[in-house]
């Protein structure tokens, strides 16, 4: 029975991207994941990954691509208008956040939506961890084996093996 729920997500899931959505096997979806790629943007899931209930994806012309064996949290978020890759069992706890973008607001006179966006892709290694409600920005990589605490926000690369905490995230050596 849950498999056939899970398929049924699925097929949901790409009735909805219009293919822009490629899947391995044994993809396991959550109630209520949201998928909107637009522009000629493209997501996609390896073997055995699995989306927590809620999940959201929006992608404008940008690329997600989400590695096996990783298991992703509830209500977990990515923004993608560049590049956003998640390595192999990489494991994201709820509500965490990956955006590849951000707005330009450096002109005070004008309304910071005519300003344009700031885009860099965002990496997370092998095997890392992403604690609940941890933030990663634009532009940064997370090193394989590494460890981002609940709460976080990383603004800048963390390397393989060191553990990342705090809002401007201090990191630790591995």
């Amino acid at each position: 029975m849950r498999t056939a729920v899970h398929r049924l997500r699925l097929i949901a899931l790409r009735l909805r991207a219009r293919g822009r959505l490629r899947t391995g096997r044994g993809v396991r979806i959550g109630r209520g994941a949201r998928l909107a790629v637009t522009g000629g943007g493209s997501v996609a899931l390896a073997d055995g990954v699995v989306l927590g209930e809620r999940a959201r994806f929006d992608v404008d012309g940008g690329t997600v691509a989400i590695g096996p064996g990783t298991r992703i949290g509830d209500g977990f978020v990515v923004v993608c208008h560049e590049r956003v890759t998640l390595g192999a069992r990489v494991r994201a706890g709820d509500d965490v956040v990956l955006q590849d973008v951000a707005r330009v607001f450096a002109d005070p006179e004008r309304p910071i939506r005519e300003q344009g966006l700031v885009t860099a892709p965002v990496a997370v290694g092998d095997d890392a961890v992403l604690g609940a409600r941890a933030v990663v920005e634009r532009g940064v990589r997370v090193g394989d084996g590494a460890a981002v605490e609940a709460g976080a926000r990383i603004t800048a690369d963390v390397a393989a093996g060191a553990t990342a905490a705090g809002v401007s995230a201090r990191v630790s050596p591995g």
